[in-house]
């Protein structure tokens, strides 16, 4: 089973962006808006400044002041209280727009970062249980493999050993005048000593490990034909 990946958080983003994309590209064409609703109004405001302008002419010239000039007092009183409160309110409204706008496409980011965030916190939650799990099951196992190694250990000692099975068997026939077993006991022993693996000579085979149980004054009749039990 391959471990969880967690991946970087930029990684994650970019897994995410397709689903904000839509939304960021309407803020994006909103803000773009702003600039175009801000012309239009100024472009207003100029058409109402000359229709003004050409209205307060109209009107001195009816009042009979067609040479007196152009009414500067009254077009000035029309730029300060119509037409340049009307360009500031324009462009006020205009940067109030651009913030929401700006504000609304940060808390959009924000909210990708944070689910971005979640998305990593969960994997590394995941990776985190996964390792937790295979510590677990690597502890288990090597529990198990102590506890059968303890076990075999056990087994082991309860079972006699060879040595202590042929030295059994030779007890149960010692001669206790001699303190030997007959010529046929000792050959059995040796055979079976044989087919567990065990030589006849040598400093840790058959005849030197078992010769107190044979008869030194018959010595020769318990060496002889050994090369049957090599």
């Amino acid at each position: 089973m391959t471990a969880p990946t967690v991946q970087t958080l930029d990684e994650i983003m970019a897994s995410l962006q397709p689903g904000y994309a839509e939304q960021q590209g309407i803020i994006g064409k909103q803000i773009a808006n702003t600039d175009a609703t801000n012309k239009a109004q100024k472009l207003a405001l100029d058409a109402a400044k000359t229709q003004g302008f050409n209205q307060i002419n109209t009107q001195a010239t009816g009042k009979g002041n067609t040479f007196s000039g152009i009414p500067v007092d009254e077009q000035a009183n029309y730029l300060s209280t119509t037409y340049l409160p009307g360009v500031q309110k324009a462009d006020a409204d205009t940067n109030a727009a651009k913030l929401t706008l700006a504000g609304q496409a940060a808390e959009l980011n924000t909210n990708q970062r944070t689910t971005a965030l979640g998305v990593q916190e969960n994997q590394t939650s995941a990776l985190n249980s996964w390792n937790l799990n295979e510590r677990n099951i690597a502890a288990t196992a090597a529990e198990n493999a102590a506890n059968r190694a303890a076990t075999a250990a056990a087994k082991q000692a309860e079972t006699p050993s060879l040595k202590a099975n042929i030295r059994a068997y030779l007890d149960q026939y010692v001669d206790p005048n001699t303190g030997s077993v007959p010529k046929k006991v000792w050959a059995n022993a040796a055979q079976l000593a044989k087919e567990s693996g065990m030589g006849f000579g040598g400093d840790t085979g058959f005849a030197s490990t078992f010769w107190n149980y044979a008869d030194d004054a018959k010595w020769q009749d318990y060496k002889l034909g050994y090369e049957r039990y090599l």
